[in-house]
């Protein structure tokens, strides 16, 4: 009943968190539908022509002058670079467009043009511009606080001269380590500024889901702390410095301040895939996975640890290659963890594997579009939707909770199965302690009413063996049966006692008793004075009531003198254990073919075949497990070399 009660409580306080988590998955999904939302196009009716081309030129070349052997290849939209070793140079071409007939003036002439290069997240971007003396050279360096060419959307901006000469040409040079993402455009004031409204306004989306999602991690963390819970809280903080550091809204705030943020920036990059392998590791750890699984997670952490140790030793472009790699490997090894996991709910491991075939998918789209771009037009804008700003953490968030909700509700069925369980056993519990008190009842009401006739019988035995003393064979039968009752009466006595011990409840024990003291007597009131030799050092003790122990001792002794060999000593030792017991060897000889069944030994009502010469009712061993058991010690048989052995173990 206690046990019952105590698991209730347990479950009250392991209970499933209770606010609506499909509510919460709801909101995500709401919050995925409206990012995913196109963005409003800028209507653009720009008065000049745009064409562009890019090259790769040695390290050496510092200016426009140094391209005459470069080979520039033409471009359209967006320009995707994978881990370029050198500067990346862009040539634009601005041809302005002939005037409409009847306008007094070009368009180009009365307004002010910006060059906008995207992203933000480009270390430097340097841009060339004829001029009298040769080439004008300004440059923005994209991770400073303390940019001169900035847009107000953090991407890196340049204000344009007079466009109206018959063809201008410009050179924009870009200095980034990892995957570069190039977008050069040439923006009209009203352009200008309702693009860069569109990007603070997805970036603002970012921060408000990263801030929310925070938020709500950090009360799932206060309503269950587990180490996925504390994961979760880390990642989306992760995210968060991931989001303003690449997006240069740190740089803005520390305006005024000569702070290179660069390694921060790059470090936040490595940071977040660490975090998403944290993340993994720690829901896959709770269901048993491999040991190779483990191995595996293990290595690409260390991988991600290098990848950030290089990135600290300013050596960007390898961290960089090392993170793409790991998270290249990411969802396989996740994939082999879930297949592998020992006890995941088949509907978490589908939900966990088809996450990460998805982003298996993804991945490999985004490495087409990396390494073979003419190939993978019809995967661009898949890469550029999954690596949008306004997604930034917001997949694995989904994937997260979802997975959470599963395991909860997964774990309620669990408990309440568990629950059930529990009361039917409590159910059984009562219907045999109705039944062993009903035994006891029956036992104490036969022992009570054997005794009145078996005493009749003795006192009419007696009464004839004296009228009958002369009578040789008459006084034989009158003794056979006062044997006979004496047998009977001892037996009834035996059971009698054993079923008061099942009953009693051992009252804590204040000070040991010695364990001398008690074997010594129980061997002298059984009389095996010289049949015992036993070894009890006077500091062995025992912390239990002395009453059971002489028990215990009673019917190991009494045992051993009944049915072991006569000529054999039976031998009794006794010693003090680290382990806070004290522990005694009773052991005595059998003959040959006498040895017990070690599987029912402590069962009751069994008796060796050849021990049925002997009185008894094969309760006396089942009585000494008990009675040990009450007395919180421990009982075990072992035999061999033709002995009896029994080892006890109680408490000192």
């Amino acid at each position: 009943m206690r046990l019952q009660q105590a698991h209730t409580k347990r479950l009250e306080h392991a209970m499933p968190i209770r606010p609506g988590f499909i509510g919460v998955l709801r909101f995500l999904a709401w919050l995925w539908a409206a990012c995913l939302g196109p963005a409003v196009a800028t209507a653009q009716t720009l008065p000049f022509q745009i064409e562009t081309a890019y090259a790769q030129a040695s390290s050496e070349a510092s200016s426009p002058n140094d391209l005459a052997q470069a080979a520039f290849t033409a471009y359209g939209g967006e320009l995707v670079q994978a881990f370029p070793a050198t500067a990346t140079w862009i040539r634009l071409t601005i041809t302005p467009r002939k005037a409409p007939r009847g306008a007094l003036d070009s368009p180009a002439a009365d307004d002010v043009h910006t060059l906008r290069i995207g992203p933000s997240n480009l270390q430097r971007v340097d841009l060339f511009e004829p001029s009298v003396a040769g080439w004008s050279q300004r440059t923005d360096q994209g991770f400073r606080s303390n940019r001169e060419h900035r847009c107000l959307d953090g991407r890196h901006c340049f204000k344009l001269e007079r466009i109206d000469e018959p063809a201008r040409t410009v050179y924009v040079r870009v200095v980034s380590p990892g995957v570069l993402r190039i977008h050069a455009e040439v923006l009209g004031s009203k352009e200008l500024l309702s693009t860069t409204v569109q990007q603070m306004r997805m970036i603002t989306r970012s921060l408000t889901i990263c801030f929310c999602l925070l938020c709500l991690s950090i009360y799932l963390l206060a309503v269950d702390r587990s180490a996925l819970m504390l994961t979760f809280v880390v990642f989306q903080c992760s995210i968060i410095v991931n989001t303003v550091s690449l997006t240069g809204l740190l740089g803005e705030a520390l305006m005024g301040r000569a702070i290179d943020l660069t390694l921060l920036a790059f470090g936040s990059i490595v940071g977040r895939t660490l975090m998403i392998l944290l993340l993994c590791l720690a829901f896959l750890r709770e269901h048993q996975p491999t040991r190779a699984y483990l191995v595996t997670a293990a290595v690409l952490i260390a991988t991600t640890i290098a990848s950030l140790v290089l990135v600290a030793a300013e050596q960007a472009q390898l961290a960089l290659a090392l993170n793409l790699a790991t998270w290249v490997a990411l969802p396989l090894v996740q994939i082999y963890g879930a297949a592998s996991a020992r006890n995941l709910h088949p509907t978490l491991r589908r939900v966990f594997l088809a996450a990460n075939v998805a982003l298996v998918a993804i991945t490999l789209a985004a490495l087409k579009t990396l390494f073979w771009p003419e190939e993978s037009d019809a995967h661009l804008l898949l890469f550029r939707s999954f690596n949008d700003v306004r997604l930034n953490g917001l997949w694995v968030s989904a994937v997260f909770f979802t997975v959470v909700i599963l395991e909860r509700r997964h774990q309620a069925r669990v408990r309440q199965a568990s629950f059930d369980a529990l009361e039917l056993e409590a159910q059984a519990s009562r219907q045999a302690e109705a039944q062993l008190s009903e035994r006891s009842s029956l036992i104490d009401m036969l022992t009570h009413e054997l005794k009145n006739p078996l005493s009749t019988i003795r006192l009419a035995a007696e009464s004839l063996g004296s009228r009958l003393a002369a009578d040789e064979d008459s006084r034989r039968r009158v003794g056979a049966i006062q044997r006979c009752v004496t047998r009977m009466d001892t037996l009834i006595e035996h059971v009698a006692h054993a079923n008061k011990i099942e009953l009693l409840q051992p009252a804590p024990q204040g000070d040991p008793v010695a364990a001398q003291t008690i074997i010594l007597a129980v061997i002298r009131q059984l009389g095996l004075d010289g049949r015992v030799a036993s070894h009890v050092p006077p500091a062995a003790t025992f912390a239990a009531e002395p009453q059971l122990i002489r028990v215990v001792f009673e019917n190991l002794l009494k045992n051993a003198s009944t049915y072991g060999l006569a000529d054999k000593p039976i031998e009794l030792s006794a010693s003090s254990q680290p382990d806070g017991t004290t522990r005694v060897v009773v052991s005595n000889g059998v003959a040959p073919g006498g040895m017990p069944d070690a599987e029912q030994i402590f069962t009751r009502y069994y008796r060796h075949t050849q021990s049925q010469v002997h009185p008894g009712m094969g309760i006396g061993l089942s009585l000494v497990r008990s009675t040990v058991v009450k007395i919180g010690g421990t009982i075990e048989y072992h035999p061999g070399n033709h002995r009896v052995t029994f080892i006890v173990r109680i408490p000192s």
